[in-house]
């Protein structure tokens, strides 16, 4: 199965060369705080992005005016990389998702030539692109077509695909996501989130903690370990 997770886990500080990363940071350093508006939709797409610090939230909103939240994106992940396929105007938007954000912005031209120069990092770069468009495509099909305990269990299986470690007969998942960040990205509200993740501990399914999972029943949520 395609980690489609890991799309958003792509740490191109262990792709690229630290100090050619940090002689792109000297001149296209920028800093936001959370809240902060990156981009806009339909604005002219000129520029990829590095998070070097931080959190960024891609999002985009429908016709009545809800937020959809399509990825939340931590240090070493890119994003606008749709400017690289030749997309002139952005189709989402990016907000500085905590203080302290920093980002390194390079241009198309820029970014052609970190292709042209490093092919492990060309091809992640095309690897990320076709797999967001799938699950793109997949996000869409659960926020339209599955109810909200469907769509923890499958956002799990996906944290599991990148994130999990089998210990003996458990699953440890360490992710990154607040209950606030998981609603959003299912489509749903904390309260709801936390209501679902109760349900499963008291039916022995999982234990949670902060931004930690132990899976006890791991076909449950779909995962295979052997």
């Amino acid at each position: 199965m395609q980690k489609l997770w890991f799309l958003e886990e792509v740490d191109l500080y262990k792709i690229l060369c630290p100090t050619k990363v940090k002689a792109f940071e000297k001149d296209h350093f920028k800093w936001y705080r959370k809240g902060d508006f990156i981009y806009f939709q339909n604005e002219r797409a000129e520029k990829v992005f590095l998070v070097s610090r931080g959190r960024v939230k891609i999002v985009r909103y429908n016709e009545e005016g809800d937020e959809i939240v399509h990825a939340i994106l931590q240090k070493g992940e890119i994003f606008g990389e749709m400017a690289l396929m030749g997309a002139s105007q952005r189709d989402d938007i990016a907000i500085a998702g905590s203080d302290q954000t920093a980002l390194c912005a390079m241009n198309v031209d820029q970014m052609y030539q970190l292709m042209r120069d490093n092919q492990r990092f060309e091809l992640t770069i095309l690897k990320v692109i076709g797999l967001k468009l799938k699950k793109l495509e997949r996000r869409l099909d659960q926020l339209f077509f599955k109810d909200a305990k469907t769509r923890l269990i499958e956002l799990i299986h996906d944290f599991y695909e990148s994130y999990g470690l089998v210990q003996e007969q458990q699953i440890l998942i360490k992710h990154h996501c607040t209950q606030q960040d998981i609603a959003d990205l299912i489509g749903t509200r904390r309260e709801t989130v936390s209501t679902l993740l109760k349900e499963m501990k008291g039916a022995d399914l999982l234990d949670y903690q902060n931004k930690q999972l132990t899976i006890f029943k791991p076909e449950y949520f779909g995962i295979r370990t052997t």
